[in-house]
């Protein structure tokens, strides 16, 4: 699962901005691109490095200046096309790989139809696997309860487990297969820390756990203390 291009941070990246997607590294997801702007965009990058940046923007603003500059959210996740489809009337379906979390250090002036900025890594180079053992070990075991596999998407990270992938990678699968919220994906997404984001998941894990076991206390009738309700 590993990225599948590196980055050359010191030439611009074109933004996509959108108001709620957040994609995380190692992660892919399908995106409809139909408006002129990104279809332009779409076909320059295909004829470059494949690269874009997903952001999101920061406040409302958009919403009575989405045809011009809003601002935007300073953390992105640079992604890669693995693959594009273009239909006759111009769209593109593309499926975007998530490469790595970034920040963006200056927007250059409008110089086309969309944005353009240099961006700046906030990866931690540091991180080994065997770093993150603990972390793995914990989330093993909670994979394995019949309470969290109620939740969707688990069995696929428990064969992502199996196959030994990288356990940083690991945890932006998951994260997105349990987590739909967005502003949550976003605070992963600048969380340059793996063992944070790790302890992260561990934590939604448990309260997920907790909140299936006191629903199936109340569907059996029983409250904590031995209680029962009528």
């Amino acid at each position: 699962m590993g990225s599948p291009v590196d980055v050359d941070f010191d030439r611009p990246i074109p933004l996509f901005p959108l108001p709620s997607c957040v994609i995380l590294p190692h992660t892919t997801s399908p995106l409809h691109i139909f408006e002129k702007r990104y279809r332009q965009m779409i076909c320059d990058v295909l004829d470059d490095r494949k690269l874009l940046a997903m952001t999101m923007f920061a406040g409302d603003a958009w919403q009575k200046d989405y045809e011009g500059t809003p601002p935007l959210r300073p953390v992105v996740c640079v992604g890669y096309i693995l693959k594009h489809e273009k239909t006759p009337d111009g769209r593109y379906y593309v499926l975007l790989h998530g490469v790595c979390r970034a920040r963006i250090k200056d927007e250059l002036p409008m110089r086309s139809l969309y944005r353009e900025a240099i961006l700046r890594s906030i990866e931690s180079a540091d991180t080994m696997n065997i770093d993150l053992e603990y972390s793995r070990d914990q989330l093993r075991r909670l994979l394995e309860d019949p309470l969290v596999q109620q939740l969707t998407g688990v069995k696929g990270i428990r064969n992502w487990l199996n196959e030994d992938v990288p356990t940083e990678s690991l945890v932006d699968l998951a994260a997105v297969t349990v987590c739909e919220d967005s502003e949550a994906r976003y605070r992963l997404l600048a969380e340059p820390d793996a063992e944070v984001r790790a302890q992260w998941l561990i934590q939604f894990l448990q309260q997920a756990r907790h909140t299936f076991k006191l629903a199936q206390r109340h569907e059996s009738g029983a409250v904590d203390g031995g209680d029962y309700l009528n």
